[in-house]
């Protein structure tokens, strides 16, 4: 195996010799392991300590900056979703109520992934990334930058 989980890894894409102006590409990322992709709503990404919640029961006492992992939500987990850094939902629905109210609170919210409630492990770090929809395991931070370097 080459890479490992944690691994920093530089990718570049060369100029076109020749054509005056081209630049080079410098992607810079963490290697990271994808726990699961569905569609982000928000901006950004957000990292917490994970709370999976198989009903509204096991979110009374929520510490804030968590996020919330759950199945589908309801006015149950409202306080819980006004504490939490972020929500991964395994309802896939635009309109469900996490990410209405996910949305309303602004609080990122990442719809549609699978099984999130099984594959992720209550207390584990993530990171949530809203433009790509993915859950990371760990902090990937300020690391995951994009740079276009004029050569």
């Amino acid at each position: 195996m080459l890479l490992r989980e944690g691994d920093l890894v530089v990718l570049t894409a060369g100029t076109l010799q020749g054509v005056a102006g081209s630049t080079d590409l410098i992607k810079v990322e963490v290697v990271t392991a994808v726990l699961g992709k569905g569609i982000g709503i928000g901006q950004g990404s957000v990292s917490g300590r994970a709370r999976v919640a198989h009903s509204s029961r096991e979110v009374g006492n929520f510490n804030p900056g968590e996020i919330l992992v759950a199945a589908n939500t309801s006015a149950d987990y409202v306080e819980a979703i006004r504490k939490a850094s972020g929500i991964v939902i395994e309802d896939d629905s635009l309109t469900s109520h996490a990410a209405v109210i996910g949305l309303r609170l602004g609080v990122p919210v990442i719809v549609g992934v699978k099984n999130a409630t099984a594959l992720i492990r209550d207390g584990a770090i993530l990171t949530l990334d809203m433009q790509r929809g993915l859950v990371y395991s760990g902090t990937v931070g300020t690391m995951q930058t994009d740079a276009a370097l004029s050569l």
